[in-house]
């Protein structure tokens, strides 16, 4: 391997100085580690070669500078800075500045023809370092710089085109020196390429992580015991990821997803998505509530919603943030949710939305029948025996007499009484209301 002690001090110092400092201006895939990365890997692969490490370090250090002019000739227009930087003649010959240029020229992927010399061969193969992963981070990374109109499905389906035309078998990317590790890497990358559910999966989790991670707070991200009380209280189910979003945060995207001309896109791709993290299923809730669309074509989305509702702060999130309800169109949708043999957290869906939107006179013993409708017996699931305890005491903090009427009538079992009793006395509006 060659090393940065067989370069001149006085060369390393130009370069880290006045070089690799451009690159904090190009896009994410481009940055100062890139070039760095890029410049170990050359100088390691130059290690098997007779060649020049000055040589390879100065192409390798240069060889995306050419970003800074145009992204689709980047190759040549680094070639031509590499020419016109009069600082390189303290170290290189005329014939030397040529092959670095060359070799800077020939280090793209696309090109049409094979790299003119090896020093091209060097930079061309540690441009390709090939970690799966970090590829298809790269992918991403590049379309969320370069086409941020696009929704996630575009990004998936520019990911999907680009990953087949670079990297497949007879995509357009070469390799040139046997001794680099890419060949592996690469089968491994055509391996997760051809098996789309995982790469899907490796998809959205890369999209959350730049899309939202940075809009995450600091306590979340560093305090171990504040992320972990979060996400207790949220009480999610086994396995799902939390990103630490607060709610004015899912709601700001909700809202920018909810007018986009491309929206039945981008509820399909959620529906069809096993693996959406908490957050992504609060903001698809939120964006159900904040589209523009008639009533029935709103409640056939949020069927394809409720199977995804699996804790109470998705659940309550979308039901109290649905001001879209001003009438009786939604009751048959509140009935089918409640009704007995329904999974916990759609019938907890139908007592929210009753609770947050017809608890006013009108329609408030209609209300208190639809929970005798239930049939609820002791030992109901926990989220359901509270959505109903919560329901009542803000039954008895809107109309105190009716709701003790309806209490001491109805058939609701034991458990579920204690839970109001105890909801009633958590609040400073019903604490010392009789709840009986």
């Amino acid at each position: 391997m060659q090393t940065i002690s067989a370069i001149p001090s006085d060369l390393t110092g130009f370069v880290e100085s006045e070089i690799i400092p451009r690159y904090a201006a190009f896009d994410k895939a481009h940055q100062q580690d890139h070039a760095l990365s890029v410049i170990e890997r050359a100088l390691d692969l130059a290690g098997h070669y007779d060649v020049s490490p000055a040589m390879v370090y100065v192409a390798a250090a240069c060889h995306d500078l050419g970003l800074e002019v145009d992204r689709k000739t980047h190759h040549l227009e680094s070639g031509r800075i590499i020419r016109a930087m009069e600082e390189l003649r303290r170290w290189f010959s005329p014939d030397e500045i040529e092959t670095i240029a060359q070799a800077a020229e020939d280090h793209r992927a696309s090109s049409d023809h094979e790299p003119r010399s090896i020093y091209g061969r060097i930079i061309a193969e540690a441009d390709r370092l090939i970690i799966p992963e970090q590829i298809i981070r790269r992918t991403v990374q590049y379309g969320l710089d370069h086409y941020p109109e696009l929704s996630r499905p575009g990004h998936w389906q520019r990911t999907l085109d680009h990953l087949h035309e670079k990297y497949d078998y007879g995509g357009y990317l070469k390799l040139w020196i046997p001794e680099s590790p890419n060949a592996a890497q690469l089968e491994a990358l055509r391996q997760i390429i051809h098996d789309e559910p995982e790469l899907h999966r490796i998809f959205g989790r890369i999209w959350r992580e730049e899309v939202y991670g940075p809009l995450v707070c600091e306590r979340f991200r560093t305090e171990e015991h504040y992320r972990n009380g979060h996400i207790h209280i949220i009480a999610p189910a086994p396995g799902t990821e939390i990103i630490g979003l607060h709610t004015h945060e899912m709601k700001a995207a909700a809202k920018a997803l909810a007018y986009r001309n491309d929206l039945p896109d981008i509820l399909d791709d959620w529906q069809a998505d096993g693996a959406l993290s908490h957050d992504e299923r609060i903001i698809w809730g939120l964006t159900l509530n904040y589209m523009k669309c008639p009533v029935g074509e709103r409640v056939t989305r949020i069927r394809a919603f409720l199977p995804v509702i699996d804790n109470w702060a998705i659940c309550d999130t979308f039901c109290c943030n649905a001001k879209w309800i001003h009438g009786d169109d939604i009751r048959p949708f509140i009935l089918e949710c409640i009704r007995p043999g329904q999974p916990e957290f759609t019938r907890r869906v139908g007592l929210i939305l009753t609770m947050c939107h017809f608890l006013d006179a009108k329609h408030m013993e209609r209300s208190f029948r639809d929970i005798e409708s239930m049939n609820l017996h002791s030992g109901e699931p926990y989220y359901v025996r509270m959505g109903v305890a919560w329901l009542l005491a803000t039954a008895l903090a809107k109309h105190p007499d009716e709701t003790r009427r309806f209490v001491n009538g109805s058939s609701l079992p034991d458990d579920i009484i204690r839970l109001y009793v105890r909801k009633a006395r958590e609040s400073r509006i019903t604490r010392y209301l009789p709840a009986f």
